[in-house]
């Protein structure tokens, strides 16, 4: 690929939830993501709060709707990479699935398919754990992850930075 077509494959990346999942997807799983009415959907409310229109949200969806690849796994990922100064708490009800997720996301911001695109992230050493790790950018620390089961203790932990702009969110994946 030319340097024009990355940059312009990169800000399409930037600006759509749906095509960095369908894009991350394929990393992640080695599967093509075929998009439903439903995902198109979730992808435009979620880019909705990454802009601000939208303070909290609720998504009810059956189990099988592909909630927690969407919300869970690809939104913070894709929050990385627009603004790498992010901090994201995830509860669930399984302390194995969210220390799936939170590994599946580090795999992905450190995968070279990742990095083509958005260079210069790694995890800071002393604080990179399962389920809590620090995000760098550039040698720069920025971003913070931290993810338990409901009956994890939270105390002190937030979603987000007092900043203005989106910087994060609480991610409730309770079924």
């Amino acid at each position: 690929n030319s340097v024009g077509e990355k940059a312009t494959l990169k800000t399409v990346f930037e600006n759509s939830l749906l095509n960095f999942t369908k894009v991350i997807f394929k990393v992640q799983k080695n599967e093509n993501f075929i998009a439903n009415w439903h995902h198109i959907y979730l992808c435009k409310l979620l880019e909705g709060v990454y802009n601000g229109e939208y303070k909290n949200l609720i998504i009810n969806m059956p189990p099988g709707g592909s909630k927690t690849a969407i919300i869970s796994t690809m939104f913070p990922i894709w929050c990385y990479a627009k603004q790498p100064h992010c901090r994201f708490l995830l509860l669930s009800y399984s302390e194995e699935l969210v220390t799936s997720i939170s590994q599946s996301i580090k795999d992905t911001l450190i995968s070279k398919e990742f990095l083509d695109f958005f260079p210069g992230y790694s995890f800071k050493q002393n604080v990179d754990r399962k389920n809590e790790w620090q995000l760098e950018y550039f040698g720069k620390q920025e971003g913070e992850f931290f993810a338990t089961s409901m009956g994890g203790g939270v105390t002190g932990r937030r979603g987000g930075f007092l900043t203005d702009g989106f910087s994060g969110a609480i991610i409730l994946d309770l079924v």
